[in-house]
């Protein structure tokens, strides 16, 4: 079911130093109201390799529930959106330097993610290894119960630096 309404999204660059460069990934933070047969529209539209929809934790020893859609098919885990994903989290303020874990509910069950900070940002070189990484914002705009009426519209665009240099 869809609500009407806007879904905030983060178009994020996973595994690159550089904006425009690495492994793209849209992570909707707030997907209450969206279900199964709207991601796999939606991870279609978007046409990245995954796309993520974070829902508030379904137990209560995880701390968010991670859903992740191929342009195909829902997938139980896959690495670069569950760390693109906690990056989004950490650059929403949704997790904080006072975390250094962090418990996500994949399809696959309780993912464990530690966490190291730099400064106040999520710091990417010295536990993923990762480099930098540029976030995009946008909003989808749904209007209609059909995604035929799918409105992508860019809100501006947003470079964050996870690393300081």
């Amino acid at each position: 079911m869809l609500r009407n309404g806007k879904y905030h999204y983060l178009h994020l660059d996973v595994f690159t130093d550089r904006p425009l460069t690495g492994n793209q990934l849209a992570v909707f933070l707030d997907a209450q109201g969206l279900d199964a047969d709207v991601m796999q529209r939606i991870a279609l539209e978007m046409a990245f390799s995954e796309t993520t929809f974070v829902f508030p934790a379904e137990h209560p020893t995880t701390d968010y529930r991670v859903r992740i859609f191929t342009p195909r098919t829902e997938i139980p885990m896959a690495g670069h959106p569950t760390v693109g994903t906690t990056f989004a989290l950490a650059h929403a303020g949704r997790i904080t330097k006072a975390s250094a874990s962090i418990m996500l509910g994949l399809g696959i069950g309780r993912t464990p993610l530690g966490l190291e900070w730099g400064g106040d940002q999520l710091d990417s070189s010295s536990h993923y290894n990762l480099g930098k990484r540029t976030t995009r914002q946008y909003s989808v705009e749904c209007s209609r119960q059909d995604l035929a009426f799918l409105k992508i519209r860019r809100l501006g665009l947003r470079v964050a630096r996870w690393v300081p240099t």
